[in-house]
Parts: C-alpha cells; structure tokens; sequence
C-alpha cells in the first residue's frame, strides 16, 4: 500500500479515537470491506476506479 493509505488509516484511527472509540487497524480494513459490500455495482467500480495504479511485488530495498 502506498504511505498515502497508512496515512488515512492513522487519520481514521484518530478520528475513531476523538469520538471515544479507539480502534484497530484491522477494524477499520474489516469495516471498510463491510461498507464497500453493501455499495451498489456502479458505486464499488467508482471507488476501485479512484484507487491510484500500483507496481505489482514489493518495493525494492534501499541500500
């Protein structure tokens, strides 16, 4: 995943934490599956659609 996603992870983490709910990584990914499940076929293409293309494999290390 690009540093763009862990960082909205992190925003949703503390976003759930100001509304008196700390949460976990994987709730948010499980919530996120269960909302884009109940998304309609036209809405779940846009939202895959507005993902941004990724390389394929891991990213090469740095030296």
């Amino acid at each position: 995943m690009p540093q763009h996603d862990f960082d909205l992870i992190d925003a949703m983490k503390d976003r759930a934490l100001g509304l008196k709910r700390p949460t976990k990584k994987s709730e948010l990914l499980r919530a996120g599956l269960h909302v884009l499940s109940a998304l309609k076929d036209r809405q779940l293409l846009a939202a895959l659609d507005s993902l941004q293309a990724l390389k394929p494999g891991r990213p090469k290390k740095l030296a």
